[in-house]
């Protein structure tokens, strides 16, 4: 076949989209003139590296989360390895990290020499099996990396009294998740006044900015359409948070562990023009090793301490990152009513399609909040496959049916994505660590049912409408052949 007709037919067999998978163009267009003059600010100033909208960044990221110390830095990616570093994390260590992830922690823990040691997830909100934390902590043990996924947070007191009782550190991945969080007993004194803690008396609260742009005078605007909240979804649709607490009673990621990161990437919840993420930490001697080794071991200018890297993130970046962090507590609020409504849909389809019961959405711990860098579900194919006429339509193995239904929806226009589609045990670059198929087996059935709805602050409710309803069709096409 001629090369060129072959690329001219694969070019047209290929789904057009009724909807980008996450919509930064349309909050470009929200924060365009703010971010144009950012940028030209920076150009102005001629100064690119560690200058002032990089301070600034810093104090600002820091007084949004209440940490106590701030680093930004060249990609999450660099923040996991600059936390390995200052924790002292080397040859012959152990840290325990989840089997099902990203890859950047694993990858990261094997870079510095150390071993990393999976542990598996559990099956409803993806997070440590904190059994297994327990059962692989050795002598060796020297860290624990918990992974924020999908932007919810872990069982962060829980996995605290653990590391403490073995004398282990926790660093937390929260490339996902800046701005979630959780409750605790006790107020955290660096909490000033983050936007985020104003509406906690209201489940369904009234906010300028994004919301007001997106559905009306205010979020509220999200009851009335298509009747969303029906009273019988109301008590399901509530934030899982206890009221009696007060805002300064939350703990913001990334300041869950010892040690904390989280990504900028452009497709985060809160994200820069490029690769980029931060490092958080509440001990300043921590904090002055970081900043050495973010920045070649330097203690000033030609003068190395130790050796480090070039992990610095430029101002252009910072820049852009302040303006998208004025409206990022409007962004969540809108993320997490975009969440309620897929899950308030999913109620009022399972009502006339049974097939909805076998697609499960993640659990978010109870009082706490996630920020949804995703909208994952778990097509329960083993069950289905075991329970209907399913095989009748040529399937037998769960991957195949929800490639089948991924299929489906593009057909119907609507992009999806998987998060992940293999565990980290299985990779050919932990081949080194001798693990084979089975020995994770929550993670591995997970890795062939999950999978990701187009989800941003910026989705219509229009799109969102569009989204589940065809995944009401797509569900009702799977028994056919």
């Amino acid at each position: 076949m001629n090369t060129q007709h072959k690329n001219s037919q694969e070019s047209l067999a290929k789904p057009t989209y009724s909807m980008p998978f996450v919509d930064l163009r349309a909050q470009y267009s929200a924060y365009k003139s703010e971010i144009d003059t950012a940028i030209a600010r920076v150009l102005d100033s001629q100064v690119f590296i560690l200058g002032a909208e990089s301070e600034a960044l810093e104090e600002e990221l820091a007084r949004f989360v209440g940490a106590r110390y701030v680093l930004t830095c060249s990609s999450g990616t660099s923040a996991l390895l600059l936390a390995l570093l200052a924790l002292g994390v080397q040859r012959g260590d152990e840290v325990i990290t989840s089997v099902f992830s990203f890859v950047a922690a694993a990858e990261m823990i094997a870079f510095v020499g150390a071993t990393p040691v999976f542990v598996d997830i559990m099956p409803d909100s993806y997070m440590l099996n904190l059994d297994q934390v327990r059962a692989k902590i050795t002598p060796r043990t020297k860290a624990i990396i918990p992974v924020c996924l999908f932007g919810a947070p872990y069982a962060v007191s829980e996995l605290a009294a653990i590391a403490k009782s073995a004398n282990v550190a926790i660093i937390e991945d929260g490339a996902q998740s800046f701005g979630a969080w959780v409750v605790q007993n006790t107020p955290n004194e660096f909490i000033q006044q983050n936007p985020l803690a104003e509406s906690i008396e209201s489940d369904i609260p009234k906010v300028s900015g994004v919301g007001s742009d997106l559905y009306g005078a205010n979020t509220c605007a999200l009851d009335s359409a298509s009747g969303i909240y029906a009273s019988e979804c109301a008590e399901s649709n509530k934030l899982s948070y206890d009221k009696n607490f007060l805002p300064q009673h939350r703990l913001y990621s990334p300041c869950f562990g010892d040690i904390g990161i989280t990504s900028f990437f452009p497709s985060k919840p809160l994200a820069c023009y490029g690769d980029g993420g931060a490092v958080f930490c509440k001990d300043k001697a921590l904090y002055e090793r970081l900043q050495k080794l973010r920045n070649h071991g330097q203690s000033s200018k030609y003068e190395h301490k130790i050796l480090g890297l070039n992990a610095r993130l430029d101002d252009l970046q910072c820049a852009i990152l302040r303006i998208k962090l004025k409206y990022f507590a409007d962004e969540c609020i809108v993320r997490n009513k975009v969440a309620q409504n897929y899950r308030t849909h999913h109620i009022q389809y399972s009502a006339t399609n049974p097939l909805w019961r076998y697609l499960i959405p993640q659990k978010i711990e109870y009082n706490s909040a996630s920020v949804y860098a995703q909208y994952v579900l778990r097509l329960d194919s083993h069950t289905l496959i075991l329970e209907s006429s399913i095989k009748q339509a040529g399937i037998s193995r769960p991957n195949t049916l929800r490639t089948k239904l991924l299929t489906r929806l593009a057909h119907h226009s609507i992009p999806t994505a998987i998060h992940y589609p293999k565990p980290l045990h299985l990779q050919e670059a932990f081949a080194f660590l001798g693990h084979k198929k089975g020995e994770f087996p929550v993670a591995e059935r997970v890795c062939e049912e999950i999978f990701s709805l187009p989800f941003s602050p910026f989705l219509s409710l229009e799109a969102q409408c569009t989204v589940t309803k065809s995944l009401d069709s797509a569900l009702s096409e799977l028994t056919r052949p």
